[in-house]
């Protein structure tokens, strides 16, 4: 009877071991579940981070995201890490092949000048330079390509004008031109005045570009001209292979980084299937000791054989727990030492994406910001607009647009320099953002000419904030060189009132109306009646 009930403890026991089994399964499946959780969150932050940078990889990492935040088996979504880790593989050589298409442009400009009779030696060595300097291809194509390809097409109207001035005189390029291409070399010279005050440099190439624009501002013969092409060409291959090779850093860094992650857990997923296989193999063990102690107790007809079976399977279900146990704390070591792994690399990338996504937007800034006067450019105008039309589509909100433009703006640098006009530029443009109400937008649409969207305004409800401006424009008092001297703007406006009106279509009308005010005499507002 005694022998029945030491039995009796005895699986009594063994059911309080198991069930201490299932509970420390449990929290090893909690702990799992948690940092599984916590790595999704850092792939999605990381993915989130890289955002913009491809529409193929932006597609990936949105769906990978998307799974993420379904928290599915982490088997499903390996198939994805290698789809994105061979795309940012990829991408380094995309950035390569962009500019492609470039370097024609740039070879063409530079063989023309190859022709060109008169050129000095180290001219043609300096040319020579630039175009194998061009090789590379740029990671930044949006912000400096456009740029680029205008300064070529600059490049050779230089070029053309001073083959014209050459055959039609007979004689070599001097330091004077002629009097019949003065207007072509100041018109060069004006255009590139203009867009070295649209563009942003930082650090050294900010002040080269600065001390070239001073060079033009005081004047400068074709040939200086053409000199000075060739250096602000030269910084800007400069700031392409700097922005190239940022961009690669960070783009292999990424990837290893992805790699990592794709190595631990597919370790993990390895080594979890394993573990998973010994405990079965552990589990079944288990069932069968319980099975035969159970048979024994049933078949036994002596005591003392009872207590010697019962012992001997009891302790084959100890050492089969024992075994589980250590089996389940190895692979909660093995795993945290995974996670930790993985979690520091994720970290430090995560620092390093935010730093980049920083420098990213801080150059998308500065690209939709006029660099003169800081207020939003041509492009970022052409954004905001598009935006304003489809709500005007969709909704049927009240739009209007203005044009402005500064009265005599030309004799303002004739008379006084560009410093004096660069000024007054500066000036006007505060002046119009501070007349005008917060959610009006301002812009330099480019030279002496801005553009204003009113969002939600009639034509008519222009016609006084846009007075008001003018009048307060025109009681600035300027000052150049001891002289008091007036400023003042015309300002043509329009309204979107048709279901045929394009956003070319009112800006159009717009301008014309500009020039009727100009035709009136310059210092009025003129408001578009078409209806």
């Amino acid at each position: 009877m005694n022998n029945s009930r030491t039995a009796t403890e005895q699986l009594d026991k063994l059911g309080k071991r198991l069930q201490e089994v299932i509970e420390s399964r449990k929290t090893l499946e909690n702990h799992y579940e948690r940092d599984v959780t916590t790595l999704s969150h850092f792939i999605s932050r990381l993915s989130a981070a890289c955002r913009g940078m491809d529409d193929e990889l932006d597609h990936r990492l949105n769906k990978l995201r998307a799974e993420l935040q379904k928290k599915p088996d982490i088997e499903l979504v390996t198939p994805l890490f290698d789809e994105i880790s061979l795309l940012l593989q990829q991408q380094g050589f995309k950035l390569q092949q962009q500019l492609r298409s470039t370097q024609e442009g740039v070879l063409s400009a530079g063989t023309s000048l190859q022709k060109l009779k008169g050129l000095t030696k180290e001219q043609r060595d300096e040319l020579r330079a630039l175009v194998s300097g061009a090789d590379g291809p740029s990671a930044s194509l949006n912000k400096y390509l456009p740029l680029l390809l205008q300064l070529l097409g600059l490049y050779e109207r230089v070029v053309q004008t001073g083959n014209a001035a050459k055959n039609s005189a007979g004689e070599a390029i001097t330091a004077k031109t002629t009097s019949g291409n003065t207007a072509d070399l100041d018109e060069t010279r004006e255009e590139l005045i203009n867009l070295l005050s649209v563009v942003d440099f930082n650090g050294t190439a900010a002040n080269a570009i600065q001390a070239v624009r001073q060079q033009l501002i005081t004047g400068c013969t074709q040939r200086e001209l053409l000199n000075y092409c060739m250096q602000i060409i030269r910084l800007i291959v400069k700031s392409i292979s700097e922005e190239r090779k940022s961009a690669q850093s960070f783009l292999a860094e990424l990837n290893d980084a992805l790699g990592s992650v794709h190595k631990v857990i597919s370790e993990s997923l390895t080594e979890n299937n394993s573990a998973n296989l010994a405990k079965n193999k552990v589990t079944a063990s288990l069932q069968q000791s319980v099975s035969k102690l159970s048979m024994s107790v049933e078949k036994a007809s002596h005591i003392d054989q009872l207590k010697t079976e019962v012992k001997h399977h009891v302790g084959e279900i100890l050492l089969a727990i024992e075994k589980r146990q250590k089996m389940d704390t190895d692979e909660h070591l093995k795993l945290e030492t995974n996670l930790k792994e993985l979690q520091s690399r994720l970290h430090e990338m995560e620092k390093e994406a935010a730093s980049y996504k920083k420098k990213l937007a801080e150059q998308k800034f500065k690209s939709l910001q006029d660099a003169l006067t800081r207020l939003p450019n041509r492009t970022a105008f052409e954004e905001r607009l598009e935006l304003e039309y489809k709500r005007w589509q969709r909704y049927g909100t009240e739009l209007t647009i203005a044009v402005a433009d500064i009265d005599h703006f030309k004799r303002i640098n004739d008379n006084y320099g560009h410093i004096a006009g660069d000024k007054t530029l500066q000036v006007i443009a505060n002046m119009l953002q501070k007349a005008l109400r917060d959610t009006d937008f301002v812009c330099r649409f480019g030279g002496e000419e801005f553009v204003i969207i009113f969002p939600q305004t009639t034509l008519s409800q222009v016609q006084e904030p846009l007075e008001i401006a003018r009048k307060k424009i025109k009681q600035i008092p300027f000052k150049f060189r001891n002289e008091d001297i007036s400023i003042s703007i015309s300002i043509g406006a329009a309204g979107f009132t048709q279901k045929s009106d394009t956003t070319l279509s009112v800006f159009e009308r717009a301008d014309r109306a500009l020039y009727k005010a100009k035709e009136q005499g310059r210092d009025v507002v003129v408001l578009d009646e078409q209806r």
